[in-house]
C-alpha cells in the first residue's frame, strides 16, 4: 500500500497532506515488519496478482479477505474522511479488479469520528459483491458500545455486513495503546494489544448493542480469543450483581458470543493439547473462531510451516464453514472453486 496508490484518489488540496507510515511509528517490532517466508518487497506483498498466486495457486485457499492499513484516527478529520474514501476506491480498483479479483474480498474502511461520512461510505459500497465487512480501527477515542457509534453499527447490520475491529498501528494520530499509558517495549505493546479489543467487546455487550442489533456480528481480528474467557466470566458475575445498571441487557454476557468472531493469532493459544482443548471449548467449541493468516506480517499464521498448534484439535469449520456462515458473500467463491 504505497502512498501514491492512495493519494491518486484524493483531490487537492488534501492530497498534499502526508499519510504517514501504514505500520505506525511508535512501537517498531525488533524483527522485520514482513515475515521472512514472504520475501521480496512491496512489489510482492503489495501486488494483488503476486499475493493471489501465493494464496490461491500455491496455498490452495479459496478466498481471502483484504483489510487495508486503516490510516485513520487522524488529527485532521476532513483528511481522515478523504483517506477513508480513497482507501476503499483503491481496494475496488486494484485488489478487486486484479487477476484473482473474483477470489479476493475486501473490507469497507470507515471513519468512526465522522458518523455521517461512515454511513455514507457503507451505503456506497454495500451493494458491491466484493466488499464483505466494515472495518473500524482498534484504537479510537471511546469504546464502540458508546451511543455515538451506534448508527455505524446499525448501518452495517442493516446490510448484513459484519464489523471488524482491526488494529494495525497505521493511524495518522496514534492514541495511547493501553488504558494505563505508554509501555516502553514492543513486546509489552504487542502482548497488551488484545485487551483493547476486550474493552470494545465488553462495552458493546453492556451497552445493549447486541440486544438492539441481533443481526450484528462483531469480528475481533487481532487475536483476543485467549484473553476472552476470564474477562467474560468476570462480566458475567458482575452482570448478575449489577443487573439494575443495565436493564437493557437481556442475556448473560457470555451468551452473546454467537454474535462475536475471533481471528486468533499465532500466540493466542497454548501449545499444550489439554489447555488448547479447554480454550477451544470456551470459544463455543470453535464456532466463533475464524482462520486468518495476517499475511504478510511478521506474525503471520502459516499452516504449511507448522507454526500453528495441532490442527487436528480445531473443529473443521474453523478452516472454512465458520467463514461462510459469517460472510455469506464468500459462498459464490467456494462454489466456483
Amino acid at each position: 500500500m504505497r502512498d501514491d496508490e492512495i493519494l491518486r484518489y484524493i483531490g487537492p488540496p488534501l492530497r498534499s497532506i502526508p499519510l504517514g507510515s501504514p505500520f505506525g511509528q511508535r512501537y517498531v517490532p525488533p524483527v522485520d515488519d514482513i515475515h521472512a517466508s514472504v520475501g521480496g518487497g512491496p512489489e510482492l506483498y503489495g501486488n494483488p496478482d503476486a499475493v493471489g498466486e501465493v494464496l490461491f495457486e500455491k496455498g490452495g485457499f479459496d478466498a481471502a479477505i483484504v483489510t487495508a492499513p486503516n490510516r485513520l484516527v487522524r488529527s485532521d478529520r476532513r483528511h481522515e474522511v478523504a483517506v477513508m474514501r480513497a482507501t476503499n476506491e483503491w481496494l475496488a480498483a486494484s485488489w478487486l479488479q486484479s487477476r484473482h479479483g473474483e477470489r479476493f474480498r475486501a473490507s469497507i474502511d470507515v471513519s468512526p469520528t465522522n458518523v455521517a461520512a461512515a454511513i455514507k461510505e457503507i451505503e456506497r459500497w454495500a451493494a458491491h459483491p466484493g466488499f464483505v465487512q466494515v472495518a473500524v480501527p482498534l484504537q479510537v477515542h471511546s469504546p464502540y458500545g458508546e451511543q455515538e457509534y451506534f448508527p455505524i453499527l446499525e448501518a452495517a447490520a442493516s446490510f448484513g455486513l459484519p464489523v471488524a475491529i482491526h488494529g494495525d498501528g497505521g493511524g495518522g494520530a496514534e492514541l495511547t495503546p493501553t488504558m494505563a499509558g505508554l509501555p516502553t517495549k514492543f513486546v509489552e505493546y504487542h502482548t497488551l494489544f488484545p485487551l483493547n479489543a476486550m474493552v470494545h467487546l465488553v462495552s458493546v455487550i453492556t451497552e445493549g448493542v447486541f440486544d438492539r442489533l441481533p443481526d450484528l456480528t462483531l469480528v475481533l481480528t487481532d487475536g483476543c480469543a485467549a484473553v476472552m474467557p476470564p474477562f467474560l466470566w468476570r462480566v458475567d458475575a458482575k452482570a448478575r450483581a449489577l443487573k439494575e445498571e443495565m436493564p437493557w441487557v437481556g442475556r448473560r454476557p457470555t451468551e452473546y458470543l454467537n454474535q462475536v468472531r475471533f481471528v486468533p493469532r499465532r500466540d493466542d493459544f497454548p501449545r499444550d493439547r489439554n489447555q488448547l482443548e479447554t480454550m477451544i471449548h470456551l470459544a463455543r467449541d470453535g464456532a466463533c473462531l475464524l482462520y486468518g493468516s495476517n499475511y504478510p506480517m511478521w506474525d503471520l499464521v502459516d499452516l504449511q510451516a507448522g507454526d500453528w498448534p495441532p490442527a487436528d484439535l480445531f473443529p473443521q469449520p474453523f478452516f472454512g464453514a465458520n467463514a461462510l456462515d459469517t460472510y455469506p458473500r464468500l459462498r459464490p467463491v467456494r462454489q466456483a472453486t
